[in-house]
């Protein structure tokens, strides 16, 4: 548990702009789909944030951290539901 916990810890050093705009955009979607509903628009060719946010975070890793952190954190980040990945991005920009 201990080294699961390490290597979560290492979000903290991948949050960038890049990570709050999709973070602000997840706060708005579901206004955004209804809003979609009411004019009529399609939004389906959007990619909702969830769905970005784990490619993102992997991303970022491989941007921020050394190789070594960076695979054991994408292996611990993989092991995880998408609704826990999303989950932890959300708590820890919080404490930004």
């Amino acid at each position: 548990m201990e080294t699961l916990e390490v290597e979560i810890g290492y979000i903290q050093q991948l949050m960038d702009d890049e990570v709050s705009r999709v973070l602000k955009q997840f706060y708005c979607w579901d206004m955004l789909e209804d809003c979609a509903s009411v004019f009529e628009l399609d939004v389906s060719g959007i990619t909702p944030p969830m769905t970005v946010i784990s490619d993102l975070i992997m991303r970022k890793s491989d941007e921020y951290l050394s190789d070594a952190k960076s695979d054991r954190f994408k292996a611990v980040w993989q092991s995880l539901k998408p609704e826990q990945q999303m989950n932890l991005v959300l708590m820890i920009s919080e404490r930004c």
